[in-house]
């Protein structure tokens, strides 16, 4: 029976590094356009607020 996965152990360390570091670089710009999205949001909240108000 074959396995169809790649062990890690069969991984060339270089391989490795890279695929790590890459996903390091995902998350960081994830949270970094989430915490954008939400200034966003809390700007408009206050811009569309201020108008109601008046």
């Amino acid at each position: 029976m074959q396995k169809t996965g790649t062990l890690i152990a069969d991984v060339k360390e270089e391989t490795l590094k890279r695929l790590l570091i890459k996903n390091l670089i995902i998350k960081k710009n994830l949270e970094q356009r989430r915490s954008n999205i939400k200034i966003i949001k809390d700007r408009l909240k206050e811009k569309y607020n201020n108008k109601k108000e008046k």
